[in-house]
């Protein structure tokens, strides 16, 4: 896998920090939500909220809380977003094997030549 290294000069100090701390923003919000590449959609949508927040004078201590609470929370929710699809669908493979209560043979040909109608 490769590292993406972002080495760029920003004119806000926030997004300055984001960009030299990208690789530890990442590895945090991987922990939470259990894959890198998903961390790395949660790291990109705290940039896009960096980019539109309005530019407060905090100084670099506090910039470097709200940037990481940003993407600790974008974990969490991306998480909890996640858990809650998962408990709620399955594999499209599950649906295959579904058997229709009182169908008989006869109903079942009648219904695929039906789609067959249909998809030509």
């Amino acid at each position: 896998m490769t590292e993406h290294v972002i080495t760029s000069k920003c004119d806000s100090p926030l997004l300055q920090a984001f960009v030299d701390n990208y690789l530890l923003l990442v590895k945090i919000a991987a922990r939470i939500v259990g894959c890198r590449s998903r961390a790395e959609d949660v790291v990109q949508d705290a940039f896009f909220r960096l980019r539109s927040a309005p530019q407060a004078t905090l100084t670099f201590k506090a910039q470097l809380s709200y940037l990481f609470q940003i993407v600790r929370n974008l974990a969490i929710d991306h998480y909890r977003k996640q858990a809650l699809e998962q408990k709620y669908t399955g594999p499209e493979a599950e649906g295959l094997n579904v058997v229709i209560q009182g169908a008989s043979p006869e109903i079942s040909h009648i219904n695929f030549s039906s789609l067959e109608k249909i998809a030509d």
